[in-house]
């Protein structure tokens, strides 16, 4: 702390012997010279700070032992998971943090080289098959599989019955006879009849 006073004062009296020398000003305040000092270290340890987070931020890239994960490779594996926060949507395309987790923690098992099949079975070991996008077709999960070709036969088979309960259509069915001339004749009389009544 001594020595960060030092440079304070040193650097104050070199701000005035620069003003004084070369700019031609009479004396600078000094304790605007030392808030300069003060605004000067505060500014470079803000850097040195800055540049320590950035590196921090790629030493996981650098690390040999890690192998580089492509973002297609965490998806392809989050899209076969169900993110565990409203169980709506796959973990590759829901955004909330339940699912930023999982692509985290994928990333993570990917890189130190877990393999597919050993990741989701550690989220199945602790969110149970519920978890899976896709269930497994063993027991009472089979179901999900053989219920809709079953659903569908037996709607194709009501179909064929109504189908066949319904009257076909005769085409050889005899055609019925046009009236006869004499009743088309009577009609037409009649009318004239009341046409006529009805312009009168």
């Amino acid at each position: 702390m001594a020595s960060g006073m030092k440079f304070v004062e040193v650097y104050a009296k070199g701000v005035i012997l620069v003003n004084k020398k070369h700019l031609g000003f009479s004396v600078m305040n000094k304790s605007l010279a030392v808030f300069s000092a003060l605004a000067l270290v505060f500014l470079n340890a803000v850097a040195v700070v800055a540049q320590e987070r950035a590196a921090d931020t790629t030493q996981p890239f650098l690390d040999p032992t890690l192998r580089p994960v492509s973002e297609a490779e965490v998806n392809a594996i989050a899209h076969e998971l169900i993110a565990p926060c409203c169980w709506s949507q796959t973990a590759d395309v829901h955004r909330s943090e339940a699912a930023q987790e999982i692509k985290d923690y994928i990333r993570s098992a990917l890189q130190k080289g877990h393999s597919k099949d050993q990741i989701i079975a550690a989220f199945v070991e602790a969110y149970g098959e519920r978890i899976l996008a896709k269930p497994t077709a063993s027991g009472f999960n089979i179901l999900v599989y053989i219920l809709p070709a079953f659903a569908f036969l037996i709607g194709a088979f009501i179909v064929w019955r109504y189908l066949r309960r319904v009257q076909p259509l005769k085409i050889n069915a005899p055609v019925k006879p046009a009236k006869s001339a004499a009743a088309t004749e009577r009609y037409e009389a009649r009318f004239e009849r009341e046409l006529a009544d009805f312009d009168s």
